[in-house]
Formats: structure tokens, sequence, C-alpha cells
């Protein structure tokens, strides 16, 4: 009995109680996931660290190049929400975290449905389309002072209303390499997206239009025509574009602008010819913001403080510099032996409403001028086709469709038909 109580006396000092055991369990238990929690807990300020720096660089890349949209919606609430998961306070975390997640729902409600989309969103069928600045990054667009394609390149055009391969020569032109044009009698028809033919297949353009209709006319059937539109530019960059090359190289005998009302925002924007050492006229710091937050856009165009708003003096301005543009073709093109046509074409609202921009400036320069306004006869032919607009013109991406160069090149080259 003795030995057995000293045994069971020994084993009794030197049994620990299981309730240190389970503690000991809890508390390395604890340990460990108190590690994953520092572990979690820097991974996501690394991340939020690097989202903040990836905004810097969106927005730098902005001001450089003029692109934004939604991509950048999604990066900059992205960093804010990882930012604030990493708060301590879960009731403070909860209610902002909330609130982040309220506000990214409703810029993307007002993102897919397109009320304050700008040209380039409107027309894209992609969720992540991007937003282009009507200031910012075009300067960059303008390689050596000159508003052209990228040279020898093939483009997949896939818009919401059509979808079609096009392709730029070496020089960054909508047609054929021009050294096959050399020595030829010359057509040159300088413009912007309406020229180049946006909205239409290569054979489909309003230039393939013109050539067809003179070529089925003895007295225009040697006439070469050639496609020197560039989407996005301008009567300044075209001007320059004749002057400082296609005159050059192709001693044209005809030269035709195809003037729109585009011209007057892009110069009021751009400017005459200081844009070419001082940069463009105007721009805004804060375009940035409206680029990405569609809150902010639908606020700044609710009080008309948007980037693209302009005012009469604006206008006038623009209007001024391109009659001058206008009268400088004409005086060039005479100087070079060559004859200059004024082509003003019209867009839908100007057809529907019967109206024109230009109708002032029409008046003012046609006994020196000769000018084409194929408005009358456009209307006409919608008017003939039951006022079916959208036959000729897309209804979102407002550029002709196939149909409507089509009836364009017609009236443009039957004009000129009867004027020789």
């Amino acid at each position: 009995m003795l030995f057995l109580d000293m045994k069971k006396t020994e084993i009794t000092k030197t049994a620990v109680p299981i309730s240190k055991v389970v503690v000991a369990h809890n508390q390395e238990s604890s340990t460990i996931t108190n590690k994953y929690k520092l572990i979690i807990f820097y991974f996501i300020k690394i991340i939020s660290i690097f989202g903040i720096l990836s905004n810097i660089i969106a927005a730098n890349n902005f001001y450089r190049t003029g692109a934004s949209g939604y991509t950048i919606t999604c990066l900059v609430y992205g960093t804010f929400f990882l930012f604030f998961l990493g708060l301590k306070n879960k009731i403070t975390k909860f209610n902002i975290l909330l609130s982040i997640s309220i506000i990214f729902c409703i810029e993307s409600w007002i993102h897919i449905n397109k009320k304050v989309a700008d040209y380039s969103e409107r027309n894209s069928n992609e969720l992540f389309s991007s937003y282009h600045s009507v200031s910012y990054g075009q300067k960059n667009m303008a390689k050596n002072n000159f508003w052209l394609n990228e040279p020898n390149t093939s483009h997949h055009s896939e818009k919401s209303e059509y979808d079609y391969y096009e392709s730029h020569n070496s020089m960054g032109l909508r047609d054929s390499e021009l050294i096959s044009f050399v020595g030829k009698d010359n057509i040159i028809l300088i413009g912007d997206s309406f020229t180049e033919g946006i909205g239409a297949p290569q054979d489909s353009t309003g230039i393939k239009s013109i050539a067809y209709f003179l070529a089925k006319n003895p007295n225009t059937a040697k006439y070469s025509v050639i496609n020197a539109g560039v989407s996005g530019s301008d009567i300044v960059y075209g001007y320059k574009l004749l002057t400082d090359t296609l005159q050059k190289i192709l001693k044209p005998k005809i030269v035709i602008y195809n003037l729109n009302c585009s011209d007057i925002e892009d110069i009021i924007f751009r400017g005459d010819d200081e844009r070419f050492s001082n940069g463009y006229r105007k721009s805004y710091w804060w375009e940035y913001f409206y680029s990405w937050s569609f809150i902010y856009r639908t606020i700044a165009n609710r009080f008309h403080i948007n980037p693209s708003e302009t005012d009469d003096n604006d206008i006038t301005f623009s209007k001024t510099v391109i009659k001058k543009k206008i009268l400088n073709f004409y005086n060039f093109c005479k100087n070079n032996g060559s004859t200059f046509i004024l082509v003003v074409t019209p867009i839908k609202k100007e057809v529907q409403g019967n109206y024109s921009y230009y109708f002032e400036m029409i008046k003012e320069l046609q006994d020196s001028i000769s000018i084409i306004t194929p408005q009358g006869k456009i209307a006409e032919i919608i008017s003939k086709d039951g006022n079916n607009y959208n036959n000729y013109y897309y209804p979102m991406d407002c550029h002709f469709t196939p149909l409507g160069y089509w009836e364009w090149g017609s009236i443009v080259a039957k004009k000129y038909c009867r004027e020789i």
C-alpha cells in the first residue's frame, strides 16, 4: 500500500492539467491564424499600392494618349475597395465597402446605359470601350504634324453597326500606293472620316462611288480618284497634307476638300496653324476624371461644364479659320495649275432640319469658288425612300451607310460632270 501511494503521488506530481494543454493548443492555433492574417493584410496593402501606382500610370497615359474609360473605372474602385478591406474596425469597413460597391454599380449602370457616352463609347459593342479626348493625346497622333493612319496596316473595324476590314498604304491613306498614281490625271479628295469612308468596306466608300460615276462619262473617264481622307482630320491638317506632300508626289489636276460640321469642333479645340508650334488651343486638367467617372460626367453635362462645351466666340473663331483655309486651298491650287472644289457634306441632323452650319459661308464664297452642296439632293432621295434615314446614315455612328456613300458619290460626280 505504501508503494502504491508513493506511485500515485509521483504520478499526480508529474501530470499536466488538461486545461493547460487546451490553452497551449489554442495559443499555437491563434499564433498561426495571426500569421495568416498578417500575410493577408500585407498582401492587400501591396495590391493597394500597386493599384495606386496603376492609377497614376493610367492618368499619365490619358494626358499622353487621350484614351481612358470603363477599364479605369474598374481599376479606381477596385483599388479603393482593396485599400479599405484592410481596416480593423468591422463596422466601419462594412459601411465603406458597401458604399464603394453601390457607387461602382451606379457607375457601371450609367456606362452600360450609354446616356453620357462619347462617340467612341457609343459606337462600340464592347463593355470596356474607350473614351477619347478631343484635346489630350491627339497631338501625339499627328506624326510629324501630319494627321495620318498608321502606315502599312490592316485593321478590323468592328462596331455595333458595321464590321469590315480596311487597309492603309505606306503613307497611311486608305488607297493604293501613291506611286501607282504618278503621271496620271489625278483627283484628290481630302477630308476626315466622311472622306475616308468610315462605316463602309474598302470597295464601298464615297470615293469609289465618285470613281465609278466619273468612269461612265467619256469626259471624265481619264481621271484617277485618290482617297486622301483620314478619320479625325480637319481642314488645317488637310491643307498641310496637300501642300507639304500630296502636291509634290501626285501633281493633281483637281483637288476636292470634303467639309462637314465636325471641322468646326476640331478647330475649336486644336486651333489654326499655331497647333504645329504651340500645341492645341483648349484643354482641361479635370478631363481625366470626366473620362472614367460616369457619375461625374453626368453632373458635368447637366451643368454644361463638359470638355466639349463651346460658346459663340469659339464657333466664330473656328468658322473664320475654316474660311481662311478654304481660300488657302483655292489660291494654292490656282498657283499650281489645278482646280479646287469644295464639297459641303451634311450630317443627318442638317438634312432632317433643313439647315446647314455653313449656310452663310457658302453664300459668301460661291461666286469665287466652285462649291458642291449635296444636301438638297440627299434630302430628296431620302424623302422618296419614305424618310428612312437609317438606310443612308447609321443611327448611332452617324456616318453614311454604304448606300449613303454611294448616293453621295453619285451626286458629287454628276454635279462635277455637269460643270465641265
